[in-house]
């Protein structure tokens, strides 16, 4: 892998779900805590906190405690579409895309 550009790259995997499913377990913090995270909290544009049962929107942020780590991660929720598409920054300015 010498000389790759790590600045982008793609990375599918197949999941047996239906879209709603995958993309609720990505923007609701109940569901997300259920499969990947210690603990989720997401905030809406005005940084008040969404109900654990609730999709995040578009502007909005998130912190994430991993599972044998003491300091959350912060990060931004840059787009959503309600459906099958989730955009957010990972570890400063890198963007994510789920769809």
């Amino acid at each position: 892998m010498e000389n790759f550009d790590w600045t982008s790259f793609t990375k599918k995997i197949a999941v047996k779900a239906k879209i709603s499913d995958i993309y609720n377990a990505w923007t609701i913090a109940n569901e997300l805590e259920k499969w990947f995270l210690e603990k989720v909290s997401f905030f809406d544009a005005n940084q008040e906190p969404i109900d654990k049962d609730k999709n995040v929107t578009e502007n909005g942020s998130y912190e994430w405690l991993w599972y044998l780590y003491d300091d959350a991660m912060k990060g931004k929720i840059t787009a959503t579409n309600g459906k099958d598409y989730l955009q957010f920054t990972f570890e400063g300015n890198c963007l994510v895309d789920k769809n």
